[in-house]
């Protein structure tokens, strides 16, 4: 059986929503959307989210450490991001079998 890839998506999007996570179309946070929710396409995550979503899972922690604990993601670094994908090996171009 084969999948077109907005199939998997809309099958995703579905899981999600029966976990009880929220979904929204993405072209309606976008920066020229309906409800915008970033300013631009390189904004990867969504601070306006992330913020209460953070004191949500965190409820003993004080409002100021979680509002410094956005500002600096350290979880987000280019760095951090690039080290963890670094230990990867690389996959050949090709495959042959």
């Amino acid at each position: 059986m084969s999948i077109t890839e907005d199939q998997l998506e809309q099958l995703c999007l579905g899981w999600f929503r029966e976990g009880g996570w929220e979904t929204v179309f993405g072209p309606d946070i976008a920066p020229d959307g309906a409800a915008p929710e970033r300013t631009n396409y390189r904004e990867g995550v969504l601070v306006g989210r992330l913020t209460p979503s953070l004191a949500r899972l965190n409820p003993g922690v004080p409002a100021a450490v979680i509002d410094e604990a956005v500002q600096r993601r350290p979880f987000l670094r280019k760095s951090a991001t690039s080290s963890v994908f670094s230990r990867f090996p690389r996959l050949p171009s090709v495959v042959r079998g």
